[in-house]
Protein backbone atom coordinates (compact mmCIF):
# COMPACT_ATOMS: atom_id res chain seq x y z
CA UNK A 1 0.00 0.00 0.00
CA UNK A 2 2.92 2.70 -1.21
CA UNK A 3 0.27 5.49 -1.81
CA UNK A 4 -1.10 5.31 1.93
CA UNK A 5 2.03 5.04 3.07
CA UNK A 6 3.12 8.38 1.48
CA UNK A 7 -0.07 9.97 2.35
CA UNK A 8 0.63 9.33 6.46
CA UNK A 9 4.97 9.99 5.56
CA UNK A 10 4.01 13.49 3.91
CA UNK A 11 0.60 15.21 6.01
CA UNK A 12 0.74 16.53 9.71
CA UNK A 13 -0.93 13.73 11.93
CA UNK A 14 -4.35 15.95 12.97
CA UNK A 15 -5.20 16.07 9.36
CA UNK A 16 -4.43 12.29 9.40
CA UNK A 17 -6.43 11.11 12.86
CA UNK A 18 -9.34 13.49 11.05
CA UNK A 19 -8.85 11.39 7.54
CA UNK A 20 -8.66 8.25 8.99
CA UNK A 21 -11.08 8.72 11.99
CA UNK A 22 -13.44 9.64 9.76
CA UNK A 23 -13.22 6.80 7.82
CA UNK A 24 -13.24 3.68 10.25
CA UNK A 25 -13.19 3.88 13.95
CA UNK A 26 -10.58 1.57 14.37
CA UNK A 27 -8.00 4.13 13.80
CA UNK A 28 -8.94 5.69 16.96
CA UNK A 29 -7.59 3.58 19.71
CA UNK A 30 -4.05 1.50 18.58
CA UNK A 31 -2.92 4.70 17.26
CA UNK A 32 -0.64 7.22 18.46
CA UNK A 33 -1.47 9.99 16.41
CA UNK A 34 1.52 12.01 18.66
CA UNK A 35 4.01 10.00 18.17
CA UNK A 36 6.99 9.48 15.37
CA UNK A 37 5.90 8.92 11.70
CA UNK A 38 7.52 5.96 11.41
CA UNK A 39 5.64 4.59 14.53
CA UNK A 40 2.46 6.03 13.06
CA UNK A 41 2.48 4.34 9.60
CA UNK A 42 3.71 0.93 11.38
CA UNK A 43 0.46 1.33 13.38
CA UNK A 44 -1.76 2.66 10.58
CA UNK A 45 -0.95 0.05 8.16
CA UNK A 46 -1.57 -2.56 10.90
CA UNK A 47 -5.22 -1.55 11.50
CA UNK A 48 -5.62 -1.05 7.43
CA UNK A 49 -4.02 -5.23 7.43
CA UNK A 50 -7.12 -5.45 9.59
CA UNK A 51 -9.79 -4.35 7.36
CA UNK A 52 -12.07 -5.58 5.24
CA UNK A 53 -11.23 -5.97 1.84
CA UNK A 54 -13.90 -3.67 0.78
CA UNK A 55 -12.22 -1.13 3.31
CA UNK A 56 -8.68 -1.33 3.19
CA UNK A 57 -9.36 -1.09 -0.87
CA UNK A 58 -11.34 1.90 -0.58
CA UNK A 59 -8.35 3.48 1.76
CA UNK A 60 -6.13 2.91 -0.96
CA UNK A 61 -7.83 4.48 -3.73
CA UNK A 62 -8.03 7.38 -1.81
CA UNK A 63 -5.02 7.59 -1.51
CA UNK A 64 -4.22 7.24 -4.81
CA UNK A 65 -6.49 9.99 -5.58
CA UNK A 66 -5.21 12.45 -2.98
CA UNK A 67 -1.55 11.35 -4.39
CA UNK A 68 -2.32 12.68 -7.65
CA UNK A 69 -3.24 16.13 -6.96
CA UNK A 70 -0.02 16.56 -4.88
CA UNK A 71 2.09 17.31 -8.10
CA UNK A 72 2.54 20.93 -9.11
CA UNK A 73 -0.28 20.76 -11.77
CA UNK A 74 -2.86 19.11 -9.16
CA UNK A 75 -2.37 21.89 -6.34
CA UNK A 76 -2.42 24.51 -9.00
CA UNK A 77 -5.57 23.12 -10.09
CA UNK A 78 -6.83 22.88 -5.80
CA UNK A 79 -6.15 26.41 -5.77
CA UNK A 80 -8.26 27.34 -8.98
CA UNK A 81 -11.74 26.21 -7.57
CA UNK A 82 -11.89 27.58 -4.20
CA UNK A 83 -13.00 30.82 -2.90
CA UNK A 84 -10.20 33.18 -1.34
CA UNK A 85 -10.82 32.56 2.03
CA UNK A 86 -10.52 28.58 1.50
CA UNK A 87 -7.50 29.39 -0.78
CA UNK A 88 -6.04 31.37 2.22
CA UNK A 89 -6.82 28.21 4.43
CA UNK A 90 -4.72 25.60 2.46
CA UNK A 91 -1.99 28.31 1.77
CA UNK A 92 -1.06 28.16 5.47
CA UNK A 93 -0.80 24.30 5.28
CA UNK A 94 2.57 22.35 5.92
CA UNK A 95 2.58 20.27 2.81
CA UNK A 96 0.78 19.38 -0.22
CA UNK A 97 -0.59 15.97 0.60
CA UNK A 98 -2.46 18.38 3.79
CA UNK A 99 -4.01 20.41 1.28
CA UNK A 100 -5.10 17.65 -0.99
CA UNK A 101 -6.46 15.56 1.88
CA UNK A 102 -8.29 18.71 3.47
CA UNK A 103 -10.23 19.27 0.43
CA UNK A 104 -10.74 15.87 -0.32
CA UNK A 105 -12.43 15.47 3.25
CA UNK A 106 -14.18 18.72 3.45
CA UNK A 107 -15.39 19.17 0.04
CA UNK A 108 -15.32 16.88 -1.92
CA UNK A 109 -17.14 18.24 -4.88
CA UNK A 110 -14.32 20.66 -5.34
CA UNK A 111 -12.19 18.21 -4.81
CA UNK A 112 -13.60 16.43 -8.37
CA UNK A 113 -13.50 19.85 -9.95
CA UNK A 114 -10.13 20.18 -8.88
CA UNK A 115 -9.61 16.58 -10.49
CA UNK A 116 -11.31 17.66 -13.70
CA UNK A 117 -8.93 20.89 -14.35
CA UNK A 118 -5.82 18.76 -13.30
CA UNK A 119 -7.02 16.79 -15.84
CA UNK A 120 -7.24 19.42 -18.41
CA UNK A 121 -4.13 21.39 -17.41
CA UNK A 122 -2.20 18.72 -17.95
CA UNK A 123 -4.09 17.30 -21.63
CA UNK A 124 -2.51 21.13 -22.43
CA UNK A 125 1.43 19.74 -22.81
CA UNK A 126 0.30 16.72 -24.67
CA UNK A 127 -1.20 15.70 -28.26
CA UNK A 128 -4.60 15.51 -26.94
CA UNK A 129 -5.13 19.60 -26.83
CA UNK A 130 -6.40 22.76 -29.51
CA UNK A 131 -7.12 26.23 -28.93
CA UNK A 132 -9.76 28.54 -30.94
CA UNK A 133 -11.26 31.93 -30.91
CA UNK A 134 -14.33 32.82 -31.25
CA UNK A 135 -16.32 36.29 -29.65
CA UNK A 136 -15.41 37.92 -26.55
CA UNK A 137 -17.78 38.33 -23.71
CA UNK A 138 -20.08 35.93 -23.82
CA UNK A 139 -21.88 34.47 -21.12
CA UNK A 140 -21.87 29.70 -21.12
CA UNK A 141 -25.38 28.74 -20.84
CA UNK A 142 -25.71 26.03 -18.05
CA UNK A 143 -29.49 25.40 -18.38
CA UNK A 144 -31.00 22.17 -18.71
CA UNK A 145 -31.82 22.50 -23.05
CA UNK A 146 -28.20 23.62 -23.83
CA UNK A 147 -26.35 20.83 -21.83
CA UNK A 148 -28.49 18.47 -22.47
CA UNK A 149 -28.08 19.69 -26.75
CA UNK A 150 -24.63 19.61 -26.18
CA UNK A 151 -24.32 15.94 -24.82
CA UNK A 152 -26.55 15.00 -27.80
CA UNK A 153 -24.32 15.96 -30.80
CA UNK A 154 -21.33 14.91 -28.01
CA UNK A 155 -23.13 11.47 -28.15
CA UNK A 156 -24.41 11.19 -31.48
CA UNK A 157 -20.16 13.09 -33.26
CA UNK A 158 -18.55 9.02 -30.97
CA UNK A 159 -22.08 7.17 -31.47
CA UNK A 160 -20.22 4.90 -28.49
CA UNK A 161 -22.70 5.02 -26.23
CA UNK A 162 -26.27 6.17 -25.22
CA UNK A 163 -25.31 7.97 -21.85
CA UNK A 164 -23.25 11.20 -22.03
CA UNK A 165 -23.07 13.93 -18.54
CA UNK A 166 -21.99 17.89 -18.80
CA UNK A 167 -20.52 19.54 -15.51
CA UNK A 168 -20.09 23.05 -15.97
CA UNK A 169 -18.27 24.99 -12.81
CA UNK A 170 -15.84 28.63 -12.99
CA UNK A 171 -12.06 28.66 -12.19
CA UNK A 172 -9.16 30.66 -12.58
CA UNK A 173 -5.75 30.12 -14.58
CA UNK A 174 -3.15 31.89 -12.58
CA UNK A 175 -0.39 32.61 -15.03
CA UNK A 176 3.30 32.67 -13.63
CA UNK A 177 3.57 36.37 -14.18
CA UNK A 178 0.28 36.30 -12.01
CA UNK A 179 -1.71 37.05 -14.59
CA UNK A 180 -5.01 35.88 -13.40
CA UNK A 181 -7.64 34.02 -16.25
CA UNK A 182 -11.50 33.64 -14.98
CA UNK A 183 -12.63 30.65 -17.19
CA UNK A 184 -15.76 28.60 -17.57
CA UNK A 185 -15.03 24.76 -17.49
CA UNK A 186 -17.08 21.80 -18.76
CA UNK A 187 -16.42 18.52 -18.60
CA UNK A 188 -18.74 15.94 -20.61
CA UNK A 189 -18.38 12.23 -19.71
CA UNK A 190 -19.53 9.89 -22.64
CA UNK A 191 -20.21 6.60 -22.53
CA UNK A 192 -17.78 4.21 -24.47
CA UNK A 193 -18.42 0.87 -26.56
CA UNK A 194 -18.20 -1.91 -23.40
CA UNK A 195 -15.54 -3.72 -23.17
CA UNK A 196 -14.74 -6.81 -20.71
CA UNK A 197 -11.90 -7.90 -18.50
CA UNK A 198 -11.22 -11.07 -16.04
CA UNK A 199 -12.07 -10.72 -12.21
CA UNK A 200 -12.25 -12.96 -9.57
CA UNK A 201 -16.24 -14.13 -8.40
CA UNK A 202 -17.25 -16.58 -5.74
CA UNK A 203 -13.55 -17.64 -5.92
CA UNK A 204 -14.04 -18.38 -9.56
CA UNK A 205 -12.97 -16.52 -12.87
CA UNK A 206 -15.55 -14.63 -14.68
CA UNK A 207 -16.10 -11.83 -16.91
CA UNK A 208 -16.65 -8.28 -16.11
CA UNK A 209 -18.48 -6.49 -18.61
CA UNK A 210 -18.81 -3.03 -19.00
CA UNK A 211 -18.64 0.62 -20.48
CA UNK A 212 -15.91 2.89 -19.41
CA UNK A 213 -16.57 6.82 -19.04
CA UNK A 214 -14.10 8.83 -21.17
CA UNK A 215 -13.92 12.25 -20.91
CA UNK A 216 -13.67 15.25 -23.31
CA UNK A 217 -13.44 19.11 -21.87
CA UNK A 218 -13.89 22.89 -22.60
CA UNK A 219 -12.91 26.15 -21.30
CA UNK A 220 -13.56 29.80 -22.17
CA UNK A 221 -12.18 32.90 -21.12
CA UNK A 222 -14.56 35.82 -21.69
CA UNK A 223 -12.07 38.26 -21.75
CA UNK A 224 -10.72 36.84 -24.89
CA UNK A 225 -13.04 34.71 -26.56
CA UNK A 226 -10.74 31.86 -26.37
CA UNK A 227 -11.61 28.41 -26.18
CA UNK A 228 -9.63 25.22 -25.44
CA UNK A 229 -10.95 21.77 -26.31
CA UNK A 230 -9.46 18.33 -24.80
CA UNK A 231 -10.40 15.06 -26.98
CA UNK A 232 -8.16 11.96 -27.15
CA UNK A 233 -9.58 12.36 -30.99
CA UNK A 234 -7.72 15.06 -32.78
CA UNK A 235 -10.43 14.40 -35.53
CA UNK A 236 -13.17 15.68 -33.21
CA UNK A 237 -11.86 18.53 -31.39
CA UNK A 238 -12.92 21.06 -34.39
CA UNK A 239 -16.26 19.77 -34.04
CA UNK A 240 -16.46 19.85 -30.71
CA UNK A 241 -15.50 23.15 -30.32
CA UNK A 242 -18.31 23.78 -33.01
CA UNK A 243 -20.80 22.57 -30.81
CA UNK A 244 -19.70 24.85 -28.05
CA UNK A 245 -19.88 27.72 -29.73
CA UNK A 246 -23.64 26.78 -30.63
CA UNK A 247 -25.04 25.49 -27.65
CA UNK A 248 -23.26 27.28 -24.70
CA UNK A 249 -22.47 30.11 -26.36
CA UNK A 250 -25.65 30.85 -28.05
CA UNK A 251 -23.93 32.17 -31.08
CA UNK A 252 -24.11 32.00 -34.84
CA UNK A 253 -19.94 32.21 -35.06
CA UNK A 254 -17.26 29.77 -36.02
CA UNK A 255 -14.60 28.82 -33.64
CA UNK A 256 -11.09 29.72 -35.69
CA UNK A 257 -8.30 27.38 -35.13
CA UNK A 258 -5.34 29.61 -33.07
CA UNK A 259 -1.91 29.69 -34.60
CA UNK A 260 -0.43 26.42 -35.21
CA UNK A 261 3.20 26.58 -33.81
CA UNK A 262 5.88 25.71 -35.59
CA UNK A 263 9.72 24.30 -34.75
CA UNK A 264 12.46 26.44 -36.42
CA UNK A 265 15.16 23.52 -36.64
CA UNK A 266 17.33 25.54 -38.34
CA UNK A 267 18.14 27.36 -35.27
CA UNK A 268 20.47 24.70 -33.86
CA UNK A 269 23.06 25.29 -36.62
CA UNK A 270 22.99 28.87 -35.51
CA UNK A 271 26.66 30.18 -33.34
CA UNK A 272 24.51 32.85 -31.60
CA UNK A 273 24.21 32.19 -27.56
CA UNK A 274 21.04 31.36 -26.18
CA UNK A 275 20.51 34.61 -23.46
CA UNK A 276 17.99 34.58 -20.87
CA UNK A 277 17.05 37.58 -18.39
CA UNK A 278 19.02 37.52 -14.85
CA UNK A 279 16.10 37.36 -12.84
CA UNK A 280 14.63 34.30 -14.49
CA UNK A 281 17.73 31.99 -12.90
CA UNK A 282 18.93 30.47 -15.82
CA UNK A 283 22.92 29.43 -16.07
CA UNK A 284 23.75 27.85 -19.00
CA UNK A 285 22.06 26.92 -22.13
CA UNK A 286 23.61 24.28 -24.50
CA UNK A 287 22.78 21.94 -27.50
CA UNK A 288 23.50 18.62 -26.47
CA UNK A 289 22.78 16.41 -29.39
CA UNK A 290 22.54 17.12 -33.28
CA UNK A 291 21.12 14.72 -35.98
CA UNK A 292 21.26 16.39 -39.24
CA UNK A 293 20.90 15.11 -42.96
CA UNK A 294 23.05 17.30 -45.51
CA UNK A 295 21.95 18.10 -48.68
CA UNK A 296 22.73 14.85 -50.50
CA UNK A 297 20.56 13.33 -48.85
CA UNK A 298 22.25 9.95 -48.37
CA UNK A 299 23.15 9.73 -44.14
CA UNK A 300 22.44 10.90 -41.00
CA UNK A 301 24.86 12.28 -39.10
CA UNK A 302 24.22 12.20 -35.29
CA UNK A 303 26.57 14.10 -32.88
CA UNK A 304 26.26 13.79 -29.23
CA UNK A 305 29.39 15.41 -27.51
CA UNK A 306 30.99 13.22 -24.77
CA UNK A 307 32.60 15.99 -22.75
CA UNK A 308 30.11 17.83 -21.02
CA UNK A 309 32.15 21.36 -22.06
CA UNK A 310 31.15 20.49 -25.71
CA UNK A 311 28.03 21.32 -27.81
CA UNK A 312 26.88 19.59 -30.53
CA UNK A 313 26.89 22.27 -32.86
CA UNK A 314 31.32 22.96 -31.72
CA UNK A 315 32.30 19.48 -32.03
CA UNK A 316 30.24 19.10 -35.53
CA UNK A 317 32.24 22.01 -36.97
CA UNK A 318 35.12 20.97 -35.20
CA UNK A 319 34.98 17.25 -37.49
CA UNK A 320 33.76 18.33 -40.71
CA UNK A 321 35.78 21.48 -40.20
CA UNK A 322 34.60 23.87 -44.33
CA UNK A 323 32.61 21.00 -45.34
CA UNK A 324 30.36 20.91 -41.69
CA UNK A 325 26.85 21.18 -42.76
CA UNK A 326 25.37 24.83 -42.67
CA UNK A 327 21.90 26.28 -43.50
CA UNK A 328 22.41 25.84 -47.17
CA UNK A 329 20.33 22.30 -48.04
CA UNK A 330 21.05 20.77 -44.62
CA UNK A 331 17.72 19.63 -42.54
CA UNK A 332 18.03 18.80 -38.55
CA UNK A 333 15.78 16.55 -37.52
CA UNK A 334 16.31 16.20 -34.09
CA UNK A 335 18.05 18.40 -31.24
CA UNK A 336 18.05 18.21 -27.34
CA UNK A 337 18.59 21.21 -25.75
CA UNK A 338 20.04 21.43 -22.17
CA UNK A 339 18.79 24.42 -19.72
CA UNK A 340 20.99 24.40 -16.59
CA UNK A 341 18.68 26.61 -13.35
CA UNK A 342 20.48 27.98 -10.63
CA UNK A 343 19.50 26.61 -7.18
CA UNK A 344 16.85 28.23 -5.57
CA UNK A 345 14.15 27.77 -3.04
CA UNK A 346 12.25 25.14 -4.97
CA UNK A 347 15.27 23.11 -6.38
CA UNK A 348 18.26 23.98 -3.70
CA UNK A 349 20.60 21.99 -6.03
CA UNK A 350 19.09 23.64 -9.45
CA UNK A 351 17.41 22.11 -12.09
CA UNK A 352 18.51 20.63 -15.12
CA UNK A 353 15.87 20.26 -17.72
CA UNK A 354 16.42 18.39 -21.12
CA UNK A 355 13.99 19.55 -24.23
CA UNK A 356 13.91 16.82 -27.22
CA UNK A 357 12.84 18.78 -30.50
CA UNK A 358 12.48 16.78 -33.79
CA UNK A 359 11.87 18.00 -37.32
CA UNK A 360 8.83 18.90 -37.95
CA UNK A 361 7.08 19.69 -34.40
CA UNK A 362 7.77 17.61 -32.26
CA UNK A 363 8.58 18.65 -28.94
CA UNK A 364 8.38 16.92 -25.67
CA UNK A 365 8.39 19.56 -23.49
CA UNK A 366 5.62 18.86 -21.16
CA UNK A 367 5.08 22.48 -19.33
CA UNK A 368 3.56 21.13 -16.55
CA UNK A 369 6.06 23.18 -13.71
CA UNK A 370 6.61 26.78 -14.08
CA UNK A 371 10.41 26.08 -14.92
CA UNK A 372 9.09 24.17 -17.80
CA UNK A 373 6.29 26.62 -18.90
CA UNK A 374 8.98 29.47 -18.74
CA UNK A 375 11.03 28.05 -21.28
CA UNK A 376 7.82 27.03 -23.21
CA UNK A 377 6.37 30.36 -23.24
CA UNK A 378 8.79 32.76 -23.35
CA UNK A 379 12.59 31.46 -23.67
CA UNK A 380 11.75 29.19 -27.04
CA UNK A 381 9.94 31.93 -28.71
CA UNK A 382 12.87 34.58 -27.96
CA UNK A 383 15.23 31.91 -28.91
CA UNK A 384 13.86 31.70 -32.12
CA UNK A 385 12.96 27.83 -31.59
CA UNK A 386 9.21 28.49 -31.50
CA UNK A 387 7.09 30.52 -34.14
CA UNK A 388 3.76 30.48 -35.13
CA UNK A 389 2.15 30.17 -38.36
CA UNK A 390 -1.56 30.86 -39.61
CA UNK A 391 -3.74 27.42 -39.25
Amino acid sequence: MPAIAKLIRHTPADDLKAYFASRSAEFLGPVEWAGPKSLVLKQVLGVVDGLDDVARNRLNLDAERIDRMTTEVGQTAIMSVVDLTTRATLAAMDSHYARALWLYTCDLAKFDQAADVSFFENARSVRTWDGYHTLAGKIVRRDVVALGALEKDIQSLFAEGSICKAEVFARERIADDGTVSQLIHVSVFRECMPNSTLVFRNNDLDLLIYRPAREVAFTYDAATGGIEVVSNSKASRAKLAQMFVKHLLDIDHDATPLPIRHINMARFLDPRPFHSDPADGISSVSVKLLKVLPAHGRAFITIEPRDKNDTALSVLQELFGDRAPTLAGSTVYEAVLMVHFKPDRSNPRGKRISVRLRHPNGCDLTEKTAKERLLGNKYLRRWGIFEDVAS
